[in-house]
């Protein structure tokens, strides 16, 4: 990119990181000024964050706890002093669900939009944030009476073929090596089976199907097996613990995600739109790591954390109003 050329094959999902880079290369003189970058937008989706919990739960004292409990999350800030996408996208993340959820009209019109692309385009599980928003979009839709059901139903399959288009872009470059993970039981990136060992019978799809349907035919040919390695990698990626962190440390992140899940479950009956986003961002992280690994750094929980802590503290504020009014 600094050369004038576009990025191509994976290096097109990063185009946004890569031009973060480029800018701070060229124009600033130096890759430092990224971890400025990265640490201010950090601070400015802490912001973001606050004024999400305030918007929906109308409290400023659950806004100031869900600051408090994203800013425990110490994790997180160490990222914004690495050359990883981690630390932006979470950034990123936090600051369109601000965008779409407190604001209206033509701020919103003009700048979600702008922030979606840049988000989506930082890293290949950017995706998710498009589904989770297409997501809200069908929710929105559904709750309109003048469509009827037919147009419902399109709706559904315009979506669905078009997901199906985007995995298929996306997976051309990685498909042969998320199967080759799948030939060695690759649980953690990178290449550690732990406890599992791969099927006698493990068959490989043939070469010249297309990425979804070389996935697909994987699972068909090998579905017992596929179960268990996804199953054991979704367990490990939800749950944050791994084998080589001390007993001390993976009590604590227990500790730490089973309350947030727990008060995140019973928040998200507060709003439904927020819920709706929430989850469909989470269900294709889960997705994600079950077609790749967990990887050994737990980074792909990372940009889940903040949304979570949002549904967390107003199921914390629905405890405490149910408690008050008995």
């Amino acid at each position: 990119m600094t050369e004038g050329k576009w990025p191509n094959g994976r290096a097109l999902f990063y185009s946004s990181y890569l031009i973060v880079l480029a800018i701070a290369y060229i124009v600033l003189g130096g890759v430092e000024y990224v971890f400025v970058f990265q640490i201010l937008c950090a601070l400015i989706s802490l912001v973001c964050l606050y004024k999400i919990t305030q918007k929906i739960s109308g409290s400023n004292q659950m806004a100031f706890i869900s600051g408090v409990l994203y800013l425990c999350w110490f994790k997180f800030f160490q990222w914004n002093l690495i050359l990883y996408t981690e630390s932006l996208f979470t950034s990123f993340v936090v600051i369109t669900a601000y965008i779409i959820f407190t604001k209206k009209g033509r701020i919103r019109i003009l700048l979600a939009p702008m922030v979606i692309v840049f988000t989506v385009f930082l890293r290949p599980t950017g995706m998710g944030l498009l589904v989770a928003v297409l997501a809200i979009i069908m929710n929105l839709i559904f709750q309109k009476k003048n469509i009827n059901r037919l147009g419902k139903a399109l709706v559904v399959l315009f979506v669905m073929v078009l997901f199906l288009i985007g995995m298929n872009i996306i997976l051309r470059p990685f498909v042969d090596s998320f199967i080759d993970s799948y030939a060695k039981a690759e649980i953690l990136y990178p290449n550690q089976s732990l406890f599992l060992n791969v099927a006698e019978d493990f068959k490989l799809p043939p070469q010249d199907c297309s990425p979804i349907v070389k996935m697909l035919l994987v699972w068909y040919e090998n579905p017992i097996y596929m179960m268990r390695l996804t199953g054991l990698k979704v367990l490990l990626f939800l749950f944050h613990a791994k084998p080589y962190y001390s007993v001390f440390h993976n009590i604590y992140i227990f500790s730490c995600l089973i309350p947030l899940y727990f008060f995140a479950l019973r928040g998200c009956r507060v709003n439904k739109c927020y819920t709706i986003f929430s989850f469909s961002f989470l269900f294709f992280q889960v997705f994600t790591v079950g077609l790749t690994s967990e990887n050994w750094d737990g980074r792909f929980l990372l940009p889940v954390i903040p949304l979570l802590v949002v549904l967390a503290t107003l199921g914390v504020y629905q405890a405490l109003e149910q408690r008050s009014a008995v």
